[in-house]
């Protein structure tokens, strides 16, 4: 124990001496340690990590769109998974009396029930507010509108909201943590997909089979790859007049399993070569800060042999030293 108290004084005083190299040395590593973590945590987060669902291992989603039309009937005859949709892309949802544009969605009726997403308040939607043609004005809003437009009352059930100039009533609001995918912009509001013609009356959406898309998800009953047989063969003699070939593919609700756009491979591999490249320029930096600092300290190591300090006792020193540096380094990363 006096040995370590002592290596550990020696270790902090010598730091201190050598102040600013080891400064410059930390302020490398921190950076690119830093980079690479940010990097790693990023590529976790939207890649890899399980999408943030009850039974995920259970939740299928598609890796291409169909139209609403097709979706109505896949999901009709589909025996090993409950389909349900959302869109693609939401139209311009106006809220208000200020028209400020808000991200949206537009579900199937079942959607929340069968991805278990929970609510805060209210209910969730009813497949009789989601038939094709008879559009209902009801509307799910998420925690975060709750709060800022309501203050969390429990009395926004039930109010009315106008959305491009068309009031919804608010039937349910989202929890906090209701999202069906990483995504960097989540929707604040959500409406039945028979509603998207309240939102947008100059397209034909629902019933054209040629307006693309919905993107599926649903918790199969089977396995993957039957989910992938039924689906396919179900996708090919519904659009084989007009798109013979056609493949659907599902795939589970890790990212990293799911196809990746060619334009989205590449940045990802520049991305992290650039991150790659920063932190072997701060290592080999530090490593020549290292050696530098040792040369400086050669007629220190002979004095000290000359003193009689064993090679065992020197490298002991040196490994403290480097400890200490690295704790301070993991401390600032950290």
């Amino acid at each position: 124990m006096r040995d370590l108290k002592n290596s550990l004084r020696h270790a902090g005083r010598r730091l201190w001496t050598d102040r600013w190299p080891v400064t410059v040395l930390t302020l490398a590593l921190v950076v690119g340690i830093g980079l690479v973590v940010t990097w790693l945590t990023a590529f976790n987060g939207l890649l890899v990590k399980q999408w943030p669902l009850p039974d995920a291992d259970r939740v299928i989603t598609s890796l291409n769109g169909v139209p609403p039309a097709e979706f109505r009937e896949l999901r009709a005859r589909a025996t090993q998974v409950q389909l349900v949709a959302a869109t693609q892309t939401c139209p311009r949802a106006q809220l208000g009396e200020l028209q400020q544009n808000t991200a949206c969605e537009l579900v199937s009726g079942d959607y929340f029930d069968v991805l278990r997403l929970p609510l805060a308040q209210g209910r969730a939607f009813r497949l009789d507010e989601d038939i094709a043609g008879t559009p209902v004005p009801v509307v799910i809003i998420s925690d975060g509108l709750w709060r800022d437009r309501f203050g969390r009352s429990p009395e926004a059930i039930g109010a009315m909201l106008r959305v491009n100039d068309i009031p919804f009533t608010i039937i349910g609001v989202a929890a906090a943590d209701a999202i069906t995918r990483p995504s960097p912009v989540a929707p604040r509001l959500w409406f039945p997909l028979a509603a998207y013609p309240l939102l947008d009356p100059d397209r034909d959406f629902l019933f054209d089979p040629e307006q693309c898309c919905v993107n599926l998800a649903g918790r199969r009953l089977g396995s993957i790859a039957a989910v992938n047989t039924e689906l396919t063969a179900l996708h090919r003699e519904i659009r084989e007049a007009t798109h013979p070939g056609d493949v659907l593919e599902v795939a589970g609700t890790r990212g990293i399993s799911q196809r990746w756009d060619p334009r989205g491979t590449t940045a990802i591999a520049l991305v992290f070569a650039g991150v790659l490249l920063v932190f072997l320029v701060a290592a080999f930096n530090a490593a020549i800060l290292q050696y530098g600092r040792g040369v400086a300290r050669r007629q220190e190591f002979l004095v000290r042999r000359a003193l009689g300090a064993s090679r065992g006792q020197l490298i002991r020193l040196l490994l403290w030293e480097n400890a200490a540096l690295g704790a301070v380094i993991a401390t600032l990363v950290l």
